[in-house]
């Protein structure tokens, strides 16, 4: 009792607190029951029915105290049984206090570690137990120590089975050696797996190195997760894709598809903006490339009109590869996952269309300046019946009234009065012949094409002053009348234009055929016409020749420079036309 009192003394000294100092193993386990201490100094030799290491032992069971052990008895028969209650520390009587107080520092620290380490294995515990993914601890072999619910639903059987079994026979159906880095090194995998109750199922599994405390092998964790619906997913949309792809190419118009994560199109489109699919591969190229210049435009334009609308039909223009323009109707249907785009080239329709407009335009046109033309030819017949026509036969009645009222004047005054009015019925035959023929030639029915022109050229040399020369390479031409009026008219036309525009001074004309065609060439020396008026719809002149050619077949060649003068090619087919 003496010695325990000097050891209270001795220990309070040191700053530790004595809750109490007992004889007997019974006393200490009640004191332990009332109070639960941060260390007991226990001696093996205890005054009772108890020893200290069955004491201890006791206590031990009950509560997680560290024990210290104070004996002068060093048996090894004695250490022995102490091994088995885990003591903290074994000081030999007589001790040093200093000694003593290492130890209890010692024990109170390697307690305290060994409960923070119990936390945190319950913590692990619980999380590796309960978490929804499934969790797998095995060594470098593989060979399974634990596994957790969702792991065992994720195989189909119970854990019992899987203990001790090998994972990679498991998960690959054959062993498998991985050493510790390249387990590491991997990360994860996926695998499918036929689970032991039949099922099919996708797993990824993660790894990573844990230490587990007192463990004398690596263990590493396997963290899975049941990724089989997202295969599944996965392998509908590569088949939806896959049909979609096969639908897109298939579609006799252009078709493009897009969405997230890829843009394609189909050959069509390949066709029709010159561009091979794995030229374009997104919506900021497919921009960059078709609209140069303005694509920040375009692809602004296209996002605030798709806003809040699921179709849409608009006509655009393109700049394919080869920089030609395209017109194309683009009609955009819209879905949550994505966008099909169906694209028509409509180029040739539209300039169809504005070859239309263009045309009824020019119609109107020519149709405005026949009109014209017949009125100021009409005016033309009416002042030649008026001013020649009329005064001749004034002339007459002025002679036949003079002979009334003059009957009985000598045969020579009456045969001179007859002479006059014959002349001047001579001159209004002349008169109404060359009426006649300005209407039409009737030379192109009693001596044909080639003497018309030849006539009307011989007309429009006295008239204009322009000096004009014929060359006649084939004098066997035999145009029908149709034909024959035709190409006059054309050449009355072409002469009047050179009069009107040109400010030449010589003209030259050709006249040749062959098998297939017949040719008309009247070239002046003139200064041509400018580019912006040859195809312009205001040139009814030209527009005139054109549709008088079409009419039978035929068509004009007109080539033109400033310093060359004009050359207009009249061509019209032969069998067709005789």
């Amino acid at each position: 009792m003496i010695v325990s009192k000097s050891l209270e003394m001795r220990l309070n000294n040191a700053g530790f607190k004595v809750i109490a100092a007992v004889n007997t193993g019974e006393e200490a386990i009640q004191i332990c029951q009332s109070y639960t201490p941060d260390c007991i100094l226990m001696d093996i030799k205890l005054s009772g029915e108890l020893d200290g290491v069955q004491t201890a032992a006791i206590i031990k069971s009950k509560k997680n105290i560290p024990v210290i052990y104070l004996t002068a008895f060093a048996d090894d028969e004695i250490l022995e049984k102490a091994k088995f209650t885990d003591p903290f520390g074994y000081l030999l009587k007589p001790f040093d206090i200093r000694d003593l107080k290492k130890t209890i520092e010692i024990a109170l620290y390697k307690h305290n570690l060994e409960i923070k380490l119990r936390q945190s294995e319950e913590k692990f515990r619980i999380l590796f137990n309960h978490s929804p993914l499934g969790n797998v601890l095995f060594d470098q072999q593989g060979k399974i120590a634990d596994v957790n619910p969702a792991f065992v639903k994720m195989i189909g059987c119970s854990k019992e089975q899987l203990i001790d079994k090998s994972l990679w026979k498991i998960l690959y159906g054959k062993e498998k050696v991985f050493n510790r880095d390249s387990l590491i090194n991997t990360r994860s995998i996926e695998t499918h797996i036929n689970s032991l109750d039949g099922q099919k199922n996708w797993l990824k599994i993660s790894f990573s190195s844990i230490d587990l405390p007192q463990a004398a092998i690596n263990y590493f964790l396997g963290v899975a997760e049941d990724v089989t619906v997202q295969k599944l997913s996965e392998e509908i949309l590569k088949e939806s894709e896959v049909k979609l792809r096969r639908m897109v190419e298939n579609l006799p118009a252009g078709a493009v598809y897009l969405d997230d994560k890829s843009f394609y199109f189909n050959t069509e489109v390949e066709n029709i903006t010159g561009y091979k699919a794995n030229e374009i591969s997104d919506l900021n190229q497919w921009f960059e490339k078709l609209f140069p210049g303005q694509t920040d435009q375009a692809l602004n334009y296209y996002n605030n009109d798709k806003l809040d609308k699921f179709n849409l039909t608009r006509i655009i223009e393109i700049t394919r590869k080869d920089s030609e323009k395209r017109k194309l109707e683009f009609v955009a249907h819209l879905f949550s996952s994505g966008e099909v785009w169906i694209l028509n080239d409509i180029t040739q329709k539209v300039k169809a269309e504005e070859k239309l407009i263009k045309s009824r335009d020019q119609l109107k046109k020519l149709s405005e300046h026949l009109q014209a033309a017949r009125e100021e030819e009409r005016a033309n017949i009416a002042r030649e019946v008026h001013d020649d026509l009329g005064q001749s036969l004034t002339a007459l009645k002025m002679d036949l009234v003079w002979l009334k009222k003059n009957r009985l004047i000598g045969e020579e005054l009456l045969s001179e009065k007859l002479d006059c009015m014959i002349d001047v019925i001579n001159q209004t035959i002349k008169t109404i012949q060359r009426i006649a023929t300005e209407l039409r030639p009737k030379l192109i029915d009693d001596l044909g094409l080639v003497s018309a022109i030849e006539w009307q050229t011989r007309e429009f040399q006295n008239k204009s002053g322009i000096k004009c020369k014929i060359s006649l390479i084939d004098d066997s031409i035999n145009l029908n009348n149709k034909a024959s009026l035709t190409v006059f008219r054309i050449f009355q036309e072409a002469l009047t234009n050179i009069v009107r525009h040109s400010n030449a001074d010589s003209v030259e004309i050709k006249i040749t055929s062959n098998n297939k065609n017949f040719y008309l060439s009247i070239h002046d020396n003139g200064g041509g016409i400018p580019k912006n008026k040859l195809d312009a719809s205001t040139s009814i002149g030209i527009i005139g020749m054109n549709e008088r050619a079409d009419i039978v077949g035929g068509h004009l060649i007109i080539n033109t420079d400033s310093k060359k003068g004009t050359e207009i090619i009249v061509i019209i087919p032969v069998k067709e036309n005789t």
